[in-house]
């Protein structure tokens, strides 16, 4: 995997720990590269960060008048997802 372009983890640069975001551009290398299953164990929110960015561009469309309440939805799952993956990450 070509790391070298990738952006290091300040949390991890100053404080030593993982942050809730760490691996999230690993799992997206993997997701292009068509390793789902290693993108998801590396990071699992990253397949509820997608449907937030698509509803996120379906709202620049103004004609969508559920648009606020999807990108809030999706929002709130994917906050809990990565909070929930947070916690056990550093239980494990």
């Amino acid at each position: 995997m070509h790391e070298s372009w990738m952006l290091p983890c300040l949390n991890k640069m100053i404080f030593g720990i993982d942050c809730p975001g760490c691996g999230m551009q690993r799992a997206l290398a993997l997701l292009f590269k068509g390793d789902f299953q290693a993108a998801f164990e590396l990071y699992p929110p990253v397949y509820t960060a997608l449907p937030l960015v698509l509803s996120g561009l379906f709202l620049l469309n103004r004609r969508f008048k559920i648009g606020p309440k999807v990108v809030l939805i999706t929002g709130i799952i994917h906050s809990i997802t990565v909070i929930f993956a947070y916690a056990v990450k550093m239980l494990i």
